[in-house]
């Protein structure tokens, strides 16, 4: 019997002084201790051991790569503290034209090709080495390490000031530099600042933008119109003259994600008009560099009609590609419009690119049913037409001359504005406002996305708004 056992049986001893306990009663209450006891002695040799093994595994840690291809762990801290830094960082790192050439090629991250530039700022390597490493999976510590470069050159590159603010405006502090000093290249990353018309300011940085300069947000295509102040960008430039000319420009988070989402519709074209069309019920502006094709074909935006089936490549409510697939499902379409002209035995209508055929058998009458003659119908009635086409030919089987609207105020926030077409859109309305040529009296140029605004019009549709007056109750922030 060892020691806890006497201890045990002389504390049941004392135990059994005060009270009668049978001997079938203590058996069971020392075995029971025993029991607990070994127990108690497997959980502490359990904890001892996994403790043991931990401490091995992070010692062993500090000189096999135990993280695989992120190496040991002091280079996977390495790493992440590399990645973290380069994430926060908002400056410059220069580079050769060449280098910047190979990364854009290269298809890695837009944060991973300034840390891969970042490492041969300071350091003799050859870029198309670090590409291939990053590329086979290893980690940024790894990298350094198997490329013996030094660390703290690479921090220090992440932790430089970059450009500078000029009292009277912008500069490029590079070429405060010396000249014979300079790279061709220069990678700049920061928060956007300013945009002009052929040119962007991030960091402090004036970029100038070229018709061959790419603008991406991941593997989506953006414009320089599509871009925003405040958005976090890098672009890769290139020096030319004393001007620094971007070559890509990588979008690194956007506000309003939502509105910038690429999404595809597929519809029916129910109303067309300058800048803008409405598939079903949802409302596109239709900017003069859409692309807009027929059976493989480019056309151009005034052969989309009413009633065309199409498929719609949209960034929020702008169009960015339009295919136009067939003439509806089951060849006949009813629509509310205005006359464009009306000569004998022809109709052509607003929003719609062909003539339609009025003949014998085409119904014609008011909106309260009354018979009525096609010369009773004038350029700019709003009538409500079905439509059949046959073969190449549309015919015109039923006409309602409708009744003239009353103004109407709708209210909300724009979220697309077309100003050389003079339409706008309304987040969350299924509305096209468009401000006709004798609404001169209408500052179309101050109205911008995301003002709040009340539009007093004339609705001509279920989807055309002609706008009488538009009053700005917010502007955006």
């Amino acid at each position: 019997m060892n020691s806890f056992d006497e201890e045990a049986k002389k504390m049941f001893e004392e135990f059994k002084n005060d009270v009668q306990v049978s001997p079938l009663l203590e058996q069971k209450v020392m075995n029971s201790v025993r029991v607990m006891k070994r127990r108690s002695r497997n959980k502490r040799i359990l904890l001892s051991t996994v403790s043991a093994a931990l401490i091995c595994v992070f010692l062993i840690s500090f000189s096999v790569p135990v993280f695989g291809k992120n190496g040991t762990l002091p280079q996977f801290i390495e790493g992440i503290k590399i990645e973290h830094m380069a994430a926060g960082f908002s400056g410059d790192v220069p580079a050769e034209e060449g280098t910047i050439n190979q990364l854009k090629d290269s298809e890695l991250s837009p944060v991973d090709s300034v840390i891969a530039i970042a490492l041969t700022a300071r350091n003799d390597v050859p870029i198309e080495k670090i590409i291939e490493l990053r590329k086979a999976g290893l980690g940024w510590g790894k990298i350094i390490s198997d490329l013996n470069l030094n660390i703290e050159t690479i921090e220090g590159v992440f932790t430089k000031e970059g450009a500078d603010n000029a009292e009277n405006g912008f500069i490029n502090k590079a070429y405060e530099e010396d000249a014979g000093g300079l790279k061709t290249g220069l990678v700049i990353k920061g928060t956007l600042e300013k945009i002009e018309i052929d040119r962007v300011y991030i960091h402090g940085y004036c970029i100038f933008l070229t018709e061959n300069t790419s603008i991406t947000y991941g593997k989506e295509q953006f414009s320089a119109k599509d871009l925003k102040t405040g958005w976090e960008l890098i672009a890769h430039c290139k020096r030319n003259e004393g001007h620094i000319i971007a070559e890509n420009i990588d979008v690194l988070n956007i506000k309003e994600k939502e509105e910038y989402k690429t999404i595809q519709i597929n519809g029916t074209v129910t109303a067309v008009m300058p800048g803008a069309i409405v598939v079903d019920s949802t409302p596109f502006l239709v900017s003069d560099d859409v692309v807009i094709k027929e059976k493989g074909n480019k056309i151009y935006e005034d052969s989309i009609s009413i009633g065309d089936h199409v498929i719609v490549k949209a960034r929020g409510s702008f169009a960015l590609e339009i295919t136009i697939t067939e003439w509806g499902e089951n060849g006949e379409h009813e629509f509310k419009s205005h006359v464009i002209s009306l000569h004998p035995g022809l109709l052509r209508i607003e929003g719609f690119a062909h003539d339609i055929i009025i003949n014998g058998l085409t119904e014609i009458e008011e909106l309260e049913g009354r018979k009525i003659s096609p010369t009773s119908i004038k350029t700019g009635d709003a009538i409500l037409v079905h439509i059949r086409k046959d073969g190449e030919k549309y015919y015109a089987t039923h006409i309602v001359k409708l009744s003239v609207l009353k103004e109407e105020s709708f209210k909300g926030i724009v979220g697309a504005i077309d100003r050389k077409n003079k339409v706008l859109i309304l987040k969350n309305k299924r509305f096209v406002f468009r401000i006709r040529d004798t609404a001169t009296n209408i500052e179309f140029d101050k109205i911008d996305v995301g003002d709040a605004v009340e539009i007093k019009g004339i609705r001509e549709n279920e989807i055309l708004v002609n706008i009488r007056q538009v009053n700005i109750r917010g502007r955006s922030k």
